[in-house]
């Protein structure tokens, strides 16, 4: 059986098994220089989550703390303080080299400690009075992520969505709603980029997009963007905001598996038409976060402005969509790319440069003033 790293090539071990200050250490700490919050936790071989969520020591409320897994062959794997993926709970199959979580960035729930993997193993069924050194067992392991990674920026849950948003710059005003690592229809596959739509009434909520509607359950994109530019991250897994459709490189009729949707709060007339979509103009302020919002995803995904799409360029043809209304994709697409380049970032001012007079000068200058005290 093919066992892999729990973390990506680069990774250090900040502290190792065995005795060190304040006890014994029963496990190996791994992280990454420059710092580890957000990075991908890998399962290091087959098997099945015997726990997960809150953990003493770990962190909590689910879904932090840890995730227990056990091989067939009754190896016993432990990772801490760690945000686990949608789906990956007590009682499902994992395959070795799967992404299963995130290392947990907050404090407040991973344990009060800083961002790292805390990895224990027990070689004959779980039992945490008999933990032996992880490193042994490793030795050979195979890297995680790099088939993957190849073609695609990210395969799995976008869980560094909130991340990357909170760190673009110019700064956007973002809100996460309560759980959202755990909504979702299912995991994402790899991801291709992002899809615009609009809600078709600027009064439609982040909430109701998550809950859905009577005839399609929520949720039903990743992201809503309200007309005064708040940007709320509603789910990490998979949404049904695509629907049938068709574009190159996507796989037809299953863009919901590959693309990150993004519901825009538009437009405030609802009887607004394709044939009258033009008379009502978008906020600035929801265009400008619209924009920065797919720069920050795919900047993080690794791809250009070309990977993001409007659903009337997805399902124009198939289901008559027209949103997002009024707004030209490929525009958009040139604002993106902009952004991407950083031509929007603020600018930090430079200070007025100093003028050095000589003894002359500031004289001439102190006798000229005089002069026109003495005019007045």
């Amino acid at each position: 059986m093919t066992l892999y790293w729990p973390l990506e090539a680069g990774r250090i071990i900040t502290s190792p098994f065995g005795q060190r200050a304040g006890g014994f250490h029963a496990g190996t700490d791994f992280g990454f220089p420059g710092g580890s919050a957000g990075r991908r936790v890998f399962s290091i071989s087959d098997g099945r989550v015997l726990y997960s969520g809150a953990a003493q020591g770990y962190g909590g409320p689910d879904p932090h703390g840890w995730l227990v897994i056990q091989s067939p062959d009754g190896q016993v794997w432990e990772y801490g303080h760690i945000t686990r993926l949608a789906g990956i709970r007590a009682g499902v199959t994992v395959k070795a080299g799967q992404n299963i979580a995130v290392i947990n960035s907050d404090p407040k729930t991973n344990g009060g400690t800083a961002p790292h993997l805390h990895l224990s193993y027990m070689r004959n069924g779980y039992n945490p009075n008999q933990k032996t050194d992880p490193i042994q067992a490793l030795k050979g392991a195979a890297e995680p992520g790099i088939a993957e990674e190849k073609d695609m920026g990210w395969t799995g849950d976008p869980v560094w969505l909130a991340d990357v948003l909170k760190a673009q710059e110019p700064k956007m005003k973002v809100r996460e709603l309560p759980n959202w690592l755990e909504y979702g229809h299912g995991d994402y596959r790899n991801l291709w980029g992002v899809m615009i739509h609009h809600t078709g009434n600027a009064r439609e909520t982040a909430e109701s997009i998550r809950n859905g509607r009577p005839d399609l359950p929520g949720p039903l994109s990743n992201l809503h963007i309200a007309p005064d530019g708040t940007v709320t991250v509603v789910a990490a897994g998979v949404c049904w905001h695509a629907g049938a459709g068709d574009y190159p490189g996507i796989p037809t009729n299953l863009a919901n598996y590959h693309l990150i949707g993004i519901e825009c709060a538009w437009p405030m007339d609802t009887s607004i038409t394709p044939a009258t979509q033009g008379r009502e103009l978008w906020p600035d302020a929801q265009i400008i976060a619209m924009r920065d919002s797919v720069a920050a995803i795919l900047t993080r995904l690794g791809f250009d402005s070309s990977r993001v799409i409007g659903h009337k360029e997805w399902a124009g043809r198939r289901q008559g969509k027209w949103d997002p209304g009024s707004l030209d994709m490929n525009w958009f697409r040139s604002e993106v790319a902009k952004a991407m380049r950083g031509q929007f970032k603020p600018q930090p001012t430079k200070p007025p440069a100093e003028t050095t007079l000589t003894d002359r000068q500031l004289l001439e200058a102190i006798y000229r003033d005089i002069q026109t005290i003495k005019a007045r």
